[in-house]
Parts: structure tokens; sequence; C-alpha cells
């Protein structure tokens, strides 16, 4: 709550009440301001060492593929995948993927038509109109809807597959792929050394290769991970120096 202490110099004499009702107005709305920076920078500052280890990881080329074969499996249910591949009806349905969820934005005649294919092939679709850009806050436009999507696929398919893409593969998708490993997956299986959220990005960064290169989409990650108590313990040593999931040295 802002308090706020307003001396006023009424003066020249001809100010109107209107005239000190705006001038309070901006001051609020500065004040506002501020607390919303200050309560960024608090955010900013606690989040840090998970940030820094998972852009560690997500920064260091050891752990890219040249070329990654679409679609990938991330979990038993979930696999990620660019728009070229996600268009191949045939081989998703030969793959047994019983969903597909597209998130990068499209003209409504292409979303038309691609939910049209994939129904005659017993596929269900959905599509969010994603942007890949600094700032865009892919989380809050549309985590709801794409969490709620891919939760019914679960929970009504006796064994779902669900397919997440979006142009490339690598930022809008990988961001919505990443909170669904985050907050859908069963598997609670803690027995590494590596957070949870800290886990996860190696897991993707290792099956995807180059990923999650749109910083303020890093952070959304965290900040997502932190409101719904995901972070884990802090991370103490650098992720370079942790030994990768899959046996090998980095």
């Amino acid at each position: 709550m802002i308090v706020l202490t307003l001396t006023f110099q009424l003066e020249p004499l001809d100010m109107t009440w209107k005239d000190c009702f705006l001038r309070c107005w901006l001051v609020c709305v500065k004040e506002d301001d501020k607390e919303e920076e200050r309560d960024q920078d608090n955010n900013d500052e606690m989040l840090r060492p998970w940030m820094e280890a998972c852009r560690d990881i997500l920064e260091n080329g050891d752990l890219f593929m040249s070329t990654p074969k679409f679609p990938i499996e991330l979990l038993p249910w979930l696999y990620l995948s660019d728009l070229h591949t996600a268009r191949k009806v045939q081989l998703l349905r030969d793959q047994g993927i019983t969903h597909v969820l597209s998130t990068n934005r499209m003209p409504l005649e292409s979303i038309q038509a691609m939910t049209r294919e994939y129904k005659s092939h017993g596929i269900l679709h959905k599509a969010v109109p994603g942007e890949d850009h600094d700032g865009y806050d892919m989380i809050g436009s549309h985590w709801k809807d794409c969490g709620k999507f891919m939760e019914r696929a679960k929970r009504r398919h006796q064994q779902p597959k669900v397919l997440v893409h979006c142009a490339h593969g690598s930022n809008r998708s990988a961001l919505i792929a990443a909170a669904a490993m985050l907050l859908l997956n069963d598997d609670n299986d803690d027995n590494d050394n590596n957070p949870p959220l800290v886990r996860l990005v190696r897991t993707l960064s290792e099956k995807r290769g180059r990923v999650l290169t749109n910083r303020s989409f890093q952070k959304q990650l965290c900040l997502l991970a932190k409101q719904e108590g995901k972070l884990g313990p802090k991370p103490t040593i650098s992720s370079k120096q942790q030994p990768r999931t899959d046996g090998k040295t980095p």
C-alpha cells in the first residue's frame, strides 16, 4: 500500500481543483511505477542463481546439436517440433500423435485448414497466436489455455501424445513444452543432484540443442517455477560442472 503526503502550494491563485487532482494523480502514477520497478528488481535478484544456472546450460555450445530430428520426444506423452514437421500429418499419425498444439501466430485460414486435416486423421488441434520477441509475455498470454489443452489430453486419452510446435521449435513451443514438463509431468523422480528447474532445462537443451534463445522466455520459465514452488534448492555449482543426464562429459 502506498501512503503519500502531498503538499501543494496553491500558486498561481487561479489553480483549479481539477489541476490539483491531476497533479495528485500524476504523483500517484509515478509512485506506482517506482513500486513496480522495485518489485521487479527484487524478483530479479531472488531468481538470479536459477537464471544464471539455466543460462549457463542454454548458452553452453558444448550441448548444442547440429540438426535435431523432429519430432523430439521430451516425455513419453510430450513432443516438440517445428512447423515443417508438424504439417506432415501422416508422419505424426504413424508416430501415434493424438494432439497438436500450435504456438506461433498464423493466418486464420491456415489454422482452419490444419485443424481440418488433423481431424481427418483423428488428431485434435489447438492454436494460440504466440510471438517470439524480447519482452513478449508468452506464459501470461497463453500458458493457461495451452496447459488446459494438454491436461485435458492426458486426462481423456488413454495413451496421449501431444506435439507442441512453433515455426522452428526453439522458443515459443519450447517454453510451453518446458512449462508442461515442469507442471504437468507425473514423474516425480528426484534422484539426481540438480534442482527441478535446472534439471528440466538441461534435459530440454540436450534433446533440442540450441533452445530458448529468447532471454525473456528464460526469465518467464524461472518466474513460473517460483510461482508454482518448482524452483528447488538454490544452485550452488555452475551448471557446466554438473554431470550430464546422458552420462557424457560436457
